[in-house]
């Protein structure tokens, strides 16, 4: 009675033991083969502190990963994440398709384009697209990073400058099309930020197909509220003048198909200051030059709204981008003199548009050829009577 008493219940006992063993020793496990794998990256090293595991949840937590150039002049890390979680996306489970999603909390990532190697940070000595594989075997279906500071800087040349943003929220959700929407582009992105470079607000909303080498998409972006004394370190260097005050916002439509493009960018300038009579430290060449622009300024400014504006053309290839002059020319005389464009999105761009004028161009090369298989069929028999 006592021997089945302990085989009833032993067995059991053991199992669960082997378990909790492999449940303390596991994480182990991972932190050494996560280490292993960033150690074996080109031109960078990383590590992490420790990974926590979620068996019944399906996901893992990396913590503190931290990704450094090797022999690099910059002080700053190229990645740093506290903490990244990478786990199964149980709604795609629904749905059919073992996928995963990676969320980043508080990530940085601090880019720089330098004159050599040494002075640059750009991640272009790996494939970090087979580090996430590697981290994370099945495909990923949904990319979120909250709170994250992205920096970047150019330092190749004069004039050098930086932008960077912080409280920047970016979502991509359903990348891999496990919701198999019958649209052209069924994933959306959301990203959103604030640049103290440029003390300006940004909002970038987009949809896309990423299942093709050149991904379609078609984005709406607006930049507002950006510090015209911000800029003047590059108007200094290619213009030799500054602005004293001012806002500057810029919105911006894209849609891009089979590599073609179409949008526009269009930028506002409000209430700008740049020529003052007294100012320090200013040459005489400089106030010369900021005298005149301050009048070809008032010429192209709408004074009911104290706005100077104009709306860019872009079209072409990703190749080969082609603006229009004149029609930028054009609209800032509009907004001058007939009326002042809105300070919005303006929704004049659908890659709908360029779906159904490909397709019309397709009808008409089949209705083409079509006739032109006709009139030989039977041209041909006209010929033979």
């Amino acid at each position: 009675m006592n021997f089945k008493w302990k085989k009833r219940y032993l067995t059991p006992v053991i199992i669960l033991a082997v378990l909790v063993i492999i449940r303390v020793l596991l994480p182990i496990f991972v932190t050494k083969f996560v280490n292993k794998t960033l150690a074996q990256l080109e031109g960078y090293e990383g590590s992490i502190s420790d990974v926590d595991l979620f068996l019944l949840a399906g996901s893992y937590t990396i913590c503190d990963l931290r990704l450094d150039k090797v022999d690099g002049k910059i002080k700053e890390p190229f990645v740093k994440i506290p903490r990244s979680d990478l786990s199964v996306e149980w709604k795609a489970l629904f749905e059919g398709a073992i996928v995963g999603e990676v969320e980043l909390q508080n990530p940085e990532l601090n880019f720089v384009l330098g004159a050599t190697a040494e002075t640059s940070q750009t991640g272009s000595e790996e494939d970090w697209v087979k580090l996430v594989q590697d981290l994370m075997p099945i495909q990923i279906n949904r990319f979120a990073a909250t709170d994250a500071i992205f920096s970047f800087a150019y330092t190749a040349s004069e004039p050098t400058y930086k932008m960077d943003f912080k409280d920047f929220n970016l979502e991509v959700t359903n990348i891999r099309n496990v919701e198999d929407r019958e649209v052209a582009l069924p994933s959306d992105v959301v990203a959103t930020g604030y640049s103290p470079s440029y003390s300006g607000y940004m909002r970038m909303d987009a949809k896309a197909f990423f299942l093709k080498e050149v991904p379609d998409f078609n984005y709406n972006m607006k930049f507002e509220k950006i510090k015209l004394e911000s800029l003047n370190p590059l108007f200094q260097y290619f213009a030799g003048m500054d602005f004293e005050e001012g806002e500057l916002d810029l919105y911006s439509e894209l849609a891009l198909k089979d590599s073609n493009f179409d949008g526009y960018f269009k930028p506002i300038v409000k209430d700008a200051k740049i020529f003052r009579f007294k100012e320090e430290n200013r040459s005489l060449g400089q106030g010369i030059k900021e005298f005149f622009a301050e009048g070809v300024q008032e010429l192209f400014e709408n004074h009911w709204k104290d706005q100077m504006a104009t709306k860019v053309p872009l079209k072409g290839n990703i190749e080969a981008a082609e603006t229009e002059i004149w029609p930028t020319i054009l609209t800032a005389l509009k907004n001058a003199y007939i009326s002042a464009l809105k300070e919005q999105i303006d929704d004049t761009v659908s890659f709908q548009d360029g779906v159904e004028k490909e397709e019309e161009e397709q009808r008409k090369a089949e209705k083409k050829e079509e006739g032109g298989f006709l009139k030989k069929i039977f041209g041909g028999k006209d010929k033979d009577k």
